[in-house]
């Protein structure tokens, strides 16, 4: 069931009677039962909070005690002190039997408490949501401040009642007028917001977007922030809190960093773990404050002591990063645990990172897969990508899953997730976990090109080059390959060196070709370093030279390209740009062979000229490469 997010303080009504003067818990039971309404209310109190919870209750409801008639004041107050003093266990049950019992008789306080307990009781059953809703109205149509904002949450949220917002600025604006705190807030949060919102959102400071309305009402900022500033005046810290976002945003007033330290520091010295997350975040970022990281530390601290779970991550990242505190990766997964496990989606996802990364932990992608999938239920785009890569290419934890793959791919791409769009398209290409559709891998590498990726702009100009699902375009694929390879995109620089070496959309170019495969061999593109080699051992489009081509033979080979690999054991044979070396010669030979046999004979040729020991020493190495290969492989692949 929903529970009330605008500020509802605790509900009670009002009795024109005198206070039992003395804290006889016998006294006041016999009273109840003989249908005294005053300790029948007190009795109500009683077991609504019992011993353990009337010190909490107490704060709660100071708002209303400071507008209340001092009989009401008084009334509550010795019910609350009745029920820390008496060591009687709190039941729901009894509770309302004697509220009911108070109500029946018109007790408004009464009215107003059994109204709000029914409510949180209800569970959605609709008939307790109508009694409830009964004795709000027999409360507010005393003029019961509690009842009133009480009913605003109703008619706003649509509980019990159908969603009515001009109702529920109505009695807002009633319980705000008589000064009740809880209300101004509220009052102010729909000025603010519209009448369509449920809540501020505490966050404004990180999510600026939040401040929005439905078109169908306006904003009012000089109401909001009058209602808003009552509020804080009363040390109301929900309202002092919004009211420094405001100004630290200059949302509805002035920008004034001032004001806004001063609102926020009230919230957040009074306790409210929401203003001292925020107040870390000023401090943390340096907005309105001086940046000063170990002033954002204490206040994190002080929120995540009473689990704040997004200072708990926020902490985590300080830790993890070594912001303000010495980088203790161990000590971030503590954090992120801690907030992981409060449901924090943010922390779910770092934590899942550091499972899958092996990072403060030991690698374990089972606790990967678990966090990420929590993150991702949560609607974390990055946690989604990054379930559909371990369902897909890696099988990390889950085993090959292409229709897993598809479902989280897809989930990620819907909220714009750049690189899950891109490999969406490549299901919808390839037909993987999906029926083959070119169209619509076109359409979302469409969406991520839109926003300048070159992953997919390359591929855009792959399809057309290629003539996948399309009539082939070469023109049409070279400009799509300008657009990635202008942006550094390795992939793309490669394409557009093979587009100007075969003349395929633009004019046959050796210059041009040379240019583009410089740039991604650079990069570490292996056949770009391949195709340079070639030109630099034959003089294309640029002048002959063994000895620059045997360098980048050998970054490609070391790669695992085995043209390459044949290129540099000739090379090392014959003395080519480099002083021959029939050892290292056997050795890329020998590689070369596994895949191109027509290496067979270029290695049977140093066959007949390298002597036993050499020989004895290439194969040494050869099992050397492939030892060093295979480690490799497997800290890629995170073997458990």
């Amino acid at each position: 069931m929903k529970l009330i997010k605008i500020a509802c303080a605790l509900i009670a009504l009002s009795f024109e009677v005198a206070l039992a003067q003395e804290l006889d818990l016998d006294k006041i039971k016999a009273e109840a039962n003989s249908g005294d309404p005053i300790a029948q209310f007190q009795f109500g109190m009683v077991y609504e909070y019992g011993s353990d919870q009337a010190d909490e209750a107490t704060e709660q409801q100071k708002w209303y005690l400071k507008i209340a008639s001092s009989s009401d004041s008084e009334i509550i107050q010795l019910g609350l002190q009745f029920a820390r003093e008496s060591e009687i266990k709190r039941n729901k049950e009894t509770a309302i039997k004697w509220y009911r019992k108070a109500a029946q008789q018109g007790a408004a306080l009464s009215q107003a408490r059994l109204g709000i307990i029914l409510y949180k009781e209800a569970d959605g059953d609709e008939k307790a949501l109508e009694e409830s809703l009964m004795w709000l109205m027999k409360s507010a149509s005393q003029n019961d401040a509690w009842a009133q904002n009480a009913l605003g949450v109703y008619y706003s949220f649509g509980e019990g009642v159908s969603a009515d917002l001009d109702e529920a600025m109505i009695w807002y604006r009633k319980s705000a007028e008589q000064g009740y705190a809880p209300a101004q807030s509220n009052l102010g949060q729909f000025y603010l917001l519209g009448k369509g919102a449920k809540e501020l959102p505490f966050l404004i400071m990180e999510n600026p977007e939040l401040i929005s309305l439905p078109k169908e009402y306006s904003v009012d900022y000089s109401e909001a922030i009058k209602w808003l500033q009552l509020a804080a005046e009363q040390d109301f810290t929900l309202a002092q809190m919004n009211l420094g976002v405001l100004y630290l945003k200059g949302v509805g007033v002035a920008h004034d960093c001032v004001k806004a330290l001063h609102w926020i520091q009230k919230a957040a010295d009074q306790g409210d773990a929401k203003a001292q997350f925020n107040l870390g975040v000023m401090y943390a970022d340096g907005e309105g404050v001086k940046q000063d990281y170990r002033e954002a530390m204490i206040w994190y601290r002080k929120a995540a002591e009473q689990n704040f779970a997004n200072a708990q991550c926020n902490i985590g990242n300080m830790y993890a990063d070594g912001i303000g505190v010495k980088e203790d990766d161990n000590e971030a997964v503590r954090w992120y645990l801690k907030a992981a496990d409060l449901g924090n989606a943010n922390a779910q996802y770092n934590l899942a990172v550091m499972y899958a990364e092996g990072i403060g932990v030991r690698k374990d992608y089972d606790k990967a897969v678990s966090w990420f999938l929590n993150a991702a239920e949560q609607g974390v785009a990055d946690a989604q990508f990054n379930l559909a890569l371990m369902y897909g290419k890696y099988g990390k934890g889950l085993g090959v899953d292409n229709r897993g793959t598809f479902y989280w791919y897809k989930k990620a791409a819907e909220q714009g997730h750049v690189r899950a769009q891109c490999n969406l398209a490549s299901m919808y290409t390839h037909g993987r976990g999906v029926p083959r559709d070119y169209a619509k891998a076109l359409e979302w590498l469409q969406r991520a090109a839109d926003k300048g990726d070159p992953v997919a702009q390359n591929n855009i100009g792959s399809m057309y080059y290629n003539g996948e699902g399309f009539p082939r375009n070469y023109n049409e694929g070279v400009k799509w390959y300008h657009k990635a390879a202008d942006q550094g995109y390795v992939v793309a620089q490669y394409n557009l060196g093979q587009a100007y070496q075969n003349g395929s959309g633009v004019e046959k170019s050796e210059s041009e070709m040379i240019k583009w495969y410089i740039k991604a061999a650079e990069q570490g593109h292996i056949l770009a370093q391949f195709n340079f080699g070639v030109s630099c051992y034959f003089g294309v489009g640029i002048a002959q030279n063994h000895s620059q081509a045997v360098q980048w033979f050998q970054k490609a080979a070391l790669q695992g390209n085995e043209r390459a690999q044949l290129m540099l054991g000739r090379c090392l044979f014959h003395g080519e740009g480099v002083e021959k070396d029939f050892v290292e010669a056997f050795k890329w030979l020998t590689l070369a062979v596994e895949r191109m046999p027509e290496a067979r004979a270029e290695l049977a040729e140093l066959n007949l000229e390298i002597s036993p020991t050499q020989m004895v020493d290439g194969i040494k190495k050869v099992s050397e490469y492939r030892e060093t290969v295979s480690e490799q492989k497997q800290k890629d692949d995170g073997v458990k």
